[in-house]
């Protein structure tokens, strides 16, 4: 385990980007999973061990860490209508539901939002943290600012945003699993 990596968390409600992010930090000397929680707490620990010595910093781009304690450090927080942020997540979970879960409820899901808008409140008001609005995720200028943020030892690559800017992503749910299968 290379216990000089750096860390990093990426956060927001889900269905505000957070596969994308996680895939456009999957770069050099970066590694970022994508809902890492679902494999445990120690997700980080788990990929630390596992990554190659050229990696120096590691992340994960997750909705889940406002279901619990908020992470702290170095944090960027995806900021996105909430009515918006729970009907697309309806929608989306609704066409490709998760195997283990079933279809999405709208009771359950309105209180999971409750949830994650008391911890975001938390983060909102955390020293450290990067806000960034979620329709300001189309800027070059703001993408580049949170990878500065993140990776700041590494330039950015205005060529790979070009390509990934033009891509949706979203998990398969017949994949999903945790990361360990």
């Amino acid at each position: 385990m290379n216990s000089r990596r750096d860390r990093f968390y990426i956060t927001g409600y889900p269905r505000s980007r957070t596969g994308w992010l996680a895939n456009l930090m999957c770069y050099g000397t970066c590694l970022c999973l994508h809902d890492g929680l679902a494999a445990g707490k120690s997700c980080l620990d788990q990929i630390d061990r596992v990554a190659g010595d050229g990696i120096l910093h590691i992340g994960n781009s997750d909705s889940g860490y406002l279901l619990d304690q908020p992470p702290s450090g170095k944090v960027v927080l995806i900021e996105r209508d909430r009515a918006e942020a729970e009907q697309s997540f309806l929608d989306y979970f609704s066409r490709f539901p998760y195997p283990e879960c079933g279809q999405p409820d709208k009771g359950r899901t309105k209180s999971a939002f409750d949830l994650m808008q008391s911890n975001l409140f938390i983060l909102q008001q955390a020293d450290g943290v990067l806000r960034v609005g979620f329709d300001a995720l189309d800027s070059v200028d703001v993408v580049e600012k949170i990878w500065d943020f993140i990776v700041p030892d590494q330039r950015f690559n205005p060529t790979r945003w070009k390509i990934l800017d033009r891509l949706k992503v979203n998990p398969m749910s017949e994949k999903v699993r945790t990361l360990w299968d």
